[in-house]
């Protein structure tokens, strides 16, 4: 087995053969084997000495790497947005905002079962409503707590 420091990939000679990278190198089966264990327990194959191939902790996300993975992933249900949209008072504008905005916005109000952060008619309704995306982010929070 090889590995390739520049594409930082695996090769087998009887698969590869004269296709290999130039600066491939021979691993043991033992040590392709203990690194593909090493990646499925979550760490990182990397370049090391003489471009053996290494195991290394992957690298920690920034604050905003981390703030727009959860953006991508945060969803409340109906019930949670309309409930935490009335408990700080913004469910009248809401509502007068859907009712003058896009028809596709007012459909996924009146029949979305979830909302999710990052959907397109969220960040509409933010804008309409002058919300900054702190605020959207915080109202989103707030309502994942609201238990039916």
């Amino acid at each position: 087995m090889f590995y390739s420091p520049t594409t930082r990939g695996f090769y087998a000679a009887e698969i590869h053969g004269g296709t290999m990278p130039e600066d491939a190198v021979e691993i043991s089966e033992a040590e392709y084997s203990a690194l593909l264990s090493g990646q499925a327990a979550g760490k990182q194959i990397t370049p090391g000495a003489g471009g053996h191939p290494k195991l290394t902790d992957p690298p920690v996300p920034t604050a905003a790497e981390q703030l727009a993975a959860w953006r991508k992933t945060a969803v409340v249900s109906r019930m949670q947005a309309r409930s935490i949209l009335h408990l700080k008072g913004h469910l009248p504008t809401v509502t007068a905002a859907i009712a003058a905005a896009d028809p596709l916005v007012q459909i996924a109000w009146a029949d979305a079962q979830q909302f999710e952060r990052s959907s397109a008619a969220i960040a509409a309704m933010a804008a309409a409503l002058g919300m900054t995306d702190e605020q959207v982010d915080e109202l989103f929070r707030l309502a994942a707590t609201i238990k039916a």
